[in-house]
């Protein structure tokens, strides 16, 4: 969830790949990319499920990859390898 006044993120991955936080302030060999923390492992979802996040802040510039890249497919339906 992004909350655009503070441009603060609260994440929660569920068992899914981390997030992939490539920063706008480059370091010697570029951009600085930091795996954002797992917080939850779905193992199944009742009423009493409870869920950890992750929070940080964005800053111009930031890119935010989730985990819809390690689930592309190519044009004959086929996942890229990771």
């Amino acid at each position: 969830m992004l909350d655009p006044a503070t441009d603060g993120l609260i994440s929660c991955n569920a068992s899914h790949n981390p997030l992939l936080l490539f920063s706008a302030e480059p370091n010697d060999l570029g951009r600085q990319v930091q795996f954002l923390p797992h917080t939850s492992m779905l193992l199944e979802v009742t009423r009493d499920s409870q869920w950890h996040t992750a929070q940080i802040t964005l800053h111009a510039g930031d890119l935010l990859h989730t985990d819809g890249i390690v689930e592309a497919r190519d044009t004959d339906n086929n996942r890229y390898p990771h």
